[in-house]
């Protein structure tokens, strides 16, 4: 992995790897976080996100996403609604924002800050650093790093791995459930789709918290710099067309041209019947979280429901 930060370009070895994620899920058992809980992630496109969403999953827990735009709203209802017992945000920003409300989120115990150590928290809520959890989880001796291991292994393929939250463009961000299991599946999909070979490049944009893949082409084994700064301008603003899509549909006012033409919909004076939308945006939710009309969505039930 190779990530960029102050202008200079950083390369995170596979051992590197590896042993952050092993200190940051005995930094978060040693916080009482165990089999099944929900840890919340709120930053953008980081290693240090790979990192928490893989020790989390190695203690057996659920990762939850949250967006760094959701208001502080959103983000305790989010947290409520997931049971969530842990929080890790990326800078003040983020950890602001979750210390107004950590009052009102009654299963919250740990907040972990990123860049920056949290504001004050309210009762026995326990704050710390990214540094400070790596630290505590390398202190213990390789007898406990093998517990780690038997997590890993008592975790079974149908068990919760990650709770999704929509955009909550249709109103309070809804939860989508995927298991070890599914989570694979739409990355597996898309593998089978592509002619991926080991030169491809995954690039994220911390902004908007996407990835995305470059394909190099099959008669090229390289890309120049210029190259691929032109494949992933076009890339993105492929994405950013697909955005402004989203917003027309979340304003209810618009079909956007490609569904219109797909679905066979027809528009008068820009406007349309808000049942087609709404099924047009469900569409674009599903392929989006790589689900289908049978998938579980955490809505007004609890997590542990499902």
């Amino acid at each position: 992995m190779r990530h960029w930060r102050d202008g200079v370009v950083h390369a995170i070895t596979w051992r590197t790897y590896r042993d952050r994620v092993r200190e940051i899920a005995l930094g978060l058992v040693d916080h009482g976080v165990r089999h099944g809980d929900r840890v919340a992630v709120m930053s953008g496109a980081r290693p240090e996100w790979a990192f928490a969403a893989l020790a989390v999953q190695s203690v057996g827990g659920v990762v939850v996403g949250v967006y760094p735009t959701n208001s502080p709203a959103e983000i305790e209802q989010i947290l409520a609604h997931s049971e969530a017992v842990a929080f890790m945000g990326e800078a003040t920003t983020e950890l602001d924002k979750v210390a107004e409300i950590a009052a009102r989120t009654p299963k919250l115990r740990l907040v972990v800050g990123m860049d920056t150590a949290p504001p004050a928290l309210p009762g026995a809520i326990t704050g710390t650093t990214w540094e400070e959890l790596c630290t505590e989880g390398a202190r213990h001796p390789s007898v406990v790093s093998d517990r780690l291991v038997e997590m890993v292994a008592a975790t079974a393929l149908d068990d919760p791995a990650v709770l999704f939250y929509t955009s909550g463009s249709t109103g309070a961000p809804k939860g989508v459930t995927h298991s070890h299991r599914t989570n694979p599946q739409p990355i597996e999909t898309r593998l089978k789709e592509s002619s991926l070979i080991s030169e491809a490049i995954v690039v994220g944009d911390a902004r908007k918290c996407l990835t995305v893949l470059l394909e190099p082409s099959t008669q090229a084994k390289s890309l120049t710099t210029t190259a691929l700064s032109e494949r992933l301008r076009a890339e993105l603003g492929r994405v950013n067309t697909d955005l402004a899509c989203a917003q027309r549909l979340k304003d209810f006012r618009v079909l956007p041209r490609p569904l219109e033409a797909e679905r066979g919909e027809r528009t008068a004076n820009g406007k349309v019947k808000r049942n087609a939308v709404v099924n047009s945006f469900a569409t674009l939710i599903d392929e989006m979280y790589g689900g289908n009309d049978d998938t579980v969505i955490a809505n007004h039930l609890r997590p542990r429901s499902h």
